[in-house]
């Protein structure tokens, strides 16, 4: 399997129905440091989908 590249639009598709990754989601948005959505589902996808078998799984099905 080809290894996962991010995709903003899979990204909110996946955030939107993952509880886990829509609360990372609100966590970061709601810090001054973080206000660009884009930069916010990057640093969600580098930590919570990559390298994690299912994660991945559940992202390339988006």
């Amino acid at each position: 399997m080809d290894e996962p590249v991010f995709d903003l639009e899979k990204m909110m598709k996946l955030t939107n129905k993952d509880r886990l990754l829509s609360l990372v989601f609100n966590d970061l948005m709601s810090r001054k440091d973080f206000k660009d959505e884009r930069e916010v589902y990057h640093i969600i996808f580098n930590g919570y989908v990559l390298n994690d078998s299912i994660m991945e799984d559940e992202y390339m099905n988006c």
